[in-house]
């Protein structure tokens, strides 16, 4: 950054106590962001990490937000992951997991058809209106997929919508600390 030839420094998966470390150790130079893993599923970071941020002014960019694709309603049940995919061993994507996903989104396909979106772009668009998030990482793979995520930016969520979306989705998956 001194030199010019980084315009800012940012970290990604820090807690609370490395965030101060690292802004610490930063000294003069502000700490411009994290990137933390948050989701409908995934809410750990409203415990700790989201007040620092906000008290400390740093930038929130997170990833995952319709945690690789197990939210955008595609992930059946009977689906099957290849070893070298991580899903296959991970317990959010557990079957019975992911039947529990796909009910909790049949309850919110109202909510998606009064606003004419898909059920990733209004997961997505739940992280995009929580406070302290700045920005949110959200993957495609293909170009209609980037498409569709980039528009989710164009929802609004009041309040109350986004309160019950959380409580919602609060419980949805077994086998995994929130």
């Amino acid at each position: 950054v001194q030199e010019g030839k980084a315009r800012a420094v940012g970290v990604s998966n820090f807690g609370p106590e490395l965030l101060e470390k690292a802004k610490e150790a930063l000294g003069s130079v502000p700490l411009a962001s994290t990137q933390p893993r948050y989701s409908l599923l995934n809410r750990r970071i409203e415990r700790d990490v989201l007040p620092w941020l906000r008290e400390n002014g740093v930038g929130c960019i997170v990833y995952s937000p319709i945690e690789r694709g197990l939210l955008a309603g595609t992930v059946g049940p009977e689906r099957k992951f290849p070893e070298s995919d991580g899903r296959s061993y991970d317990p959010m994507f557990a079957k019975e997991n992911r039947t529990s996903v796909l009910n909790a989104l049949d309850g919110i396909r109202g909510m998606t058809e009064e606003k004419g979106c898909t059920f990733a772009q209004l997961c997505a668009a739940w992280c995009f209106h929580q406070p302290g998030v700045t920005a949110a990482i959200v993957g495609a793979r293909s170009p209609g997929q980037a498409r569709e995520n980039a528009a989710a930016v164009r929802i609004r969520l009041s309040r109350e919508e986004s309160e019950f979306l959380a409580g919602h989705f609060s419980g949805v998956i077994q086998g995994r600390k929130r």
